[in-house]
């Protein structure tokens, strides 16, 4: 339900607010060479929802609200004196007039900086729909140098950073160095991958990640995608105008912020960056081990295959992460991370599907991230404290800015690839 809560109220509870996390957090650092990151100096302000969503046929259902985040006022439009908060479980169903159907609709609508946004929300208590306007929280996203249109020729560098010699992580995320392997090789034309990199061990670190960043040879018009597992934080002192909100890279010697990572990737020049990491947005690891079996079948693609539709297809920035604020990422000794798992599961059938596009993956890679979620949470929680503690895991959107842009040079033979129909834990 959407909340009235009188403004008195609220200042008083803003006064008398104390962090109590931030203390169990350590101190982030930055990146060690920071030359690479000064390279990209312009910032646009956008605003920001703080909720974490999942796509619901009547529009953009609120599934997490992000703790230490300042809070967004919405105002009846009726009644200009009254306002409240979202609540979990009320639905975004329109912004400015607009149909909310993905969060790239969302992110549309807020990246034309609308200030207040006219919001229809239907109301998780009454059912009903009601109209409100929002002042979304404005941060600095960086923006991309060059934005090529497509000419043909594009390439992938993929860099999977894993945390193997974490003697928590470790053991059970190795498991996915071969998954992500298989689903490029299965997906991706040989000759369109530049360069394919695995940081594990020694290399899993923050020095680790600045070193192949400088060495990767990225063209204009290549994807540059890295893939980070390991431990993950937010630091709530560094919260305010990072649309990552202080979430950085957890590593035993030096931590590295998200923001300064993103800032390196964009400063390759590449049309296409992605930064997907499964990390927590807090603090913890499952010592739980179910066992989960997936099954396959081969199916015939003629031209694209849906990998490749979205590394070569679309140009921009991606910024996306496995747990919301204040949400525990979680992996297990079978397949590895929860949400990498999902991911290269949907990213896999994408070529099975009829719509293939980045708003259609990352529907999928969520609906997948919850469906495991879910099936482990349900053995398990009784003897996991933090795992009963927390009822979903809701990946996040931090950046989200890219364009179709078909290239003129599509693939025309058709070729045999793997598919994963189910999987099935038990």
């Amino acid at each position: 339900m959407t909340r009235l809560i009188p403004l008195y109220l609220v200042l008083v509870a803003l006064c008398l607010r104390v962090d109590a996390q931030q203390s169990d957090l350590g101190s982030p650092g930055q990146l060690s060479n920071p030359s690479a990151a000064d390279e990209v100096q312009t910032f646009r302000t956008e605003g920001r929802i703080p909720a974490s969503f999942r796509e619901v046929e009547s529009g953009l259902e609120v599934v997490a609200l992000h703790e230490d985040w300042p809070p967004m006022r919405l105002t009846q439009a009726q009644n200009p004196g009254i306002y409240g908060l979202l609540d979990v479980g009320d639905v975004l169903s329109s912004a400015a007039g607009r149909d909310l159907q993905s969060v790239e609709d969302l992110f549309d609508q807020l990246r034309l900086g609308a200030q207040p946004l006219p919001l229809q929300i239907v109301n998780i208590q009454t059912g009903m729909q009601e109209t409100w306007t929002a002042n979304p929280i404005p941060v600095q996203v960086p923006v991309a140098p060059g934005g090529a249109r497509a000419t043909g020729g594009s390439q992938v560098v993929f860099i999977h950073v894993v945390a193997t010699d974490d003697s928590r992580l470790g053991p059970k995320i190795r498991t996915n160095i071969e998954g992500w392997k298989l689903l490029f090789d299965e997906h991706v034309a040989s000759e369109r991958v530049r360069q394919y990199t695995v940081l594990e061990g020694a290399e899993c670190s923050a020095s680790g990640i600045v070193d192949a960043l400088s060495q990767a040879q990225v063209g204009p018009q290549d994807t540059l995608f890295l893939y980070y597992q390991g431990h993950g934080a937010y630091d709530p002192s560094a919260a305010n105008q990072d649309p990552a909100a202080g979430h950085f890279l957890d590593f035993p010697r030096q931590d590295l912020r998200r923001g300064a990572l993103l800032r390196a990737m964009q400063a390759k020049g590449a049309r296409l960056t992605v930064l997907l990491t499964d990390a927590c947005n807090g603090r913890a690891v499952m010592e739980q081990f179910p066992r989960s079996v997936q099954e396959m079948r081969v199916v015939s693609v003629e031209g694209w295959t849906g990998l490749e539709e979205l590394l070569f297809c679309y140009r921009g920035t991606l910024d996306l992460t496995a747990a919301s604020r204040g949400q525990f990422s979680w992996c297990t000794k079978d397949v590895g991370g929860w949400f990498t798992s999902a991911t290269i599961s949907a990213l896999a059938n994408i070529s099975g599907g009829q719509t293939r596009s980045w708003a259609a993956a990352w529907t999928r890679i969520k609906q997948r991230t919850e469906a495991i979620y879910q099936a482990r949470r349900d053995m398990y929680q009784q003897y996991v404290p933090d795992l009963a503690r927390q009822p979903t895991l809701v990946p996040q959107e931090f950046v989200w800015e890219i364009q179709r842009d078909d290239p003129p040079d599509a693939p025309t033979e058709r070729r045999m690839i793997s598919l994963v129909v189910s999987r099935t834990v038990r």
